[in-house]
């Protein structure tokens, strides 16, 4: 008895182990052209709504949408390579033309710059023959698609402005969804929003979606010039907003833990012995890698 007990055992983990493999990833979808089109044309840098997180189950159930999705991503491409390409070509030709004004009285380097010249002409024209074809307008409405997406995500996570922070993790920022539904699961009304409060609901996921820092926190910026993450140190040194409204600067490691109180002004730096926090009377504390206080500056 027992060995049958253990044998099946075995087959159950065995079973478990190969669902869990088999399990596939959520996918990220960008919808920041989505977004930039159906706003009437922000800055496609700043799009408010960039990375949308959906199951496999959901991609495969709604397969026409999301084919719908890939076609008009396609098309918004090519219609901003419509409207882009020639222009660009255009400023080329013009500075090729203000330097042979400038060498007209240089024989032989006016030579040389004709004969770069006939070569720019040449590729000019093989460029808009195989990358622009006059399209103006979208099969789908970029709009009505934005809002379908949406309406699919409510109840779901929703992330956007996402970017690797260290150790495989990610920084996002969450946004709120709202919804209202009909008895038929058909969604009557869906709205997402993105405001100034949102500066300081930033976390950090896995590849998965799996939350590992909740959003409470300002952004997780991880530009080597200018960031506040440092993952050798395993540290991030965001800003946080408390209740009353105010914004203090701290430390937190990737799991979440504060292992510098928010309770500073500004992070400033790291510095050789650790992160380097302004108070609200403008001196420097300076932190060491366990997270104590070594000396206090004037700044």
């Amino acid at each position: 008895m027992k060995k049958c007990f253990l044998t099946l055992l075995l087959a159950a983990f065995c079973l478990a182990a190969t669902a869990q493999e088999e399990q596939e990833p959520p996918s990220w979808i960008d919808v920041s052209w989505i977004n930039f089109v159906a706003s009437g044309g922000t800055d496609e840098n700043n799009a408010l709504l960039q990375y949308m997180l959906f199951s496999e189950e959901t991609v495969k159930a709604h397969e026409e949408l999301f084919n719908n999705l890939l076609t008009l991503q396609e098309e918004i491409m090519q219609v901003y390579l419509n409207q882009t390409l020639p222009s660009y070509l255009q400023e080329m030709e013009d500075g090729l033309k203000q330097a042979r004004e400038q060498l007209k009285n240089n024989p032989e380097l006016l030579a040389q710059l004709d004969e770069a010249y006939k070569e720019f002409e040449k590729q000019k024209a093989e460029a808009l023959r195989e990358y622009t074809d006059g399209r103006t307008s979208y099969s789908f409405d970029p709009a009505t698609m934005l809002r379908q997406l949406k309406a699919l995500a409510i109840n779901r996570k929703i992330y956007t402005g996402w970017s690797e922070a260290g150790n495989g993790l990610y920084a996002v920022i969450e946004v709120p969804r709202y919804a209202s539904l009909k008895e038929n699961a058909q969604y009557s009304a869906t709205k997402i929003t993105f405001d100034e409060k949102d500066r300081y609901r930033w976390s950090l996921i896995d590849g998965n979606g799996r939350q590992i820092v909740p959003p409470q926190y300002g952004p997780f910026n991880t530009n080597p010039l200018y960031g506040n993450c440092y993952p050798a140190e395993g540290l991030m040194c965001p800003y946080r907003q408390e209740a009353d409204g105010s914004v203090n600067a701290g430390a937190i490691d990737y799991r979440g833990q504060v292992r510098i109180p928010f309770t500073y002004d500004e992070h400033v730096g790291m510095g050789e012995e650790g992160p380097v926090m302004k108070r609200y009377d403008g001196k420097l504390d300076f932190y060491n890698k366990n997270f104590q206080v070594i000396r206090t500056e004037e700044r």
